[in-house]
């Protein structure tokens, strides 16, 4: 017989392989970057970090990553509500079933009450409201995102991001010739990167570069700045979680 918590687990595990694969592709992206020595307009050195050629491909290869995660997982939550619906209150179990998300408790309570689950059970019932809780005001807001950027990724691919990049450990030697370590601030955006040093002070170690990629979106205000990585294994936490609460009723 069709198990669908375990399909719904099946897809949590595709989620995660998605999210690895993005992992590896972010971990690689300081190495294709070209870092220079250059001389600046005020007499000094400039580190110059320069983005690859492929990096509008790479974004998009990275949309089309997070896109596939989001929806293995927001898929995963759907599953397993049908299959906690097909165990509690099979009567109501049509092509109409879908879990339930909103902006209040209100709205998803209605939503359960128009399928008549506060009669048939009670039990699914509380469960959805009181410890899921897939409302954004007091509740628990990942859950409703997660469904809401599954809707954007249909209506066009994710690809507000931008990176962020850090360089740790730029050495340079001043006036007088003692080494002087130097990091820099999270500086947003593709690149270049430009990291300037006054006049008299040469650059030794053109440091390490690391890059994360975040959101940057308005439509979700809440994940704006928020490591994407970081983001993603959120989802799937949070995800598993539904999955076992639906499970155990």
């Amino acid at each position: 017989m069709f198990d669908r918590f375990a399909a719904a687990g099946l897809k949590i595990e595709r989620a995660n392989k998605h999210i690895t694969d993005l992992e590896a592709i972010v971990l690689a992206l300081p190495d294709a970057y070209a870092s220079t020595i250059e001389s600046n307009v005020g007499g000094g050195q400039t580190v110059k970090y320069t983005a690859p050629l492929n990096l509008p491909q790479r974004a998009a290869q990275m949309a089309l990553i997070i896109g596939d995660a989001i929806h293995n997982l927001r898929v995963s939550v759907e599953y397993a509500y049908l299959g906690a619906v097909e165990r509690h209150a099979p009567s109501v179990l049509d092509s109409y079933t879908k879990f339930p998300t909103g902006q209040t408790r209100k709205n998803v309570e209605d939503a359960l009450k128009n399928r008549k689950l506060d009669v048939l059970s009670p039990k699914l019932f509380q469960r959805v409201v009181s410890d899921i809780k897939p409302y954004e005001v007091g509740g628990n807001c990942l859950v409703k995102i997660l469904h809401d950027l599954d809707i954007s990724d249909k209506h066009w691919l994710l690809t507000p991001l931008m990176g962020v990049a850090t360089v740790t450990d730029v050495v340079v030697e001043d006036e007088i010739g003692h080494p002087v370590t130097s990091n820099t601030w999270p500086i947003y955006g593709d690149g270049p990167y430009f990291i300037d040093f006054a006049p008299r002070h040469k650059v030794k170690n053109k440091g390490k570069l690391s890059i994360d990629v975040v959101f940057d979106d308005s439509e979700f205000p809440l994940l704006d700045g928020i490591s994407v990585m970081d983001d993603l294994k959120d989802f799937s936490k949070i995800a598993a979680y539904v999955i076992q609460a639906l499970d155990s009723i």
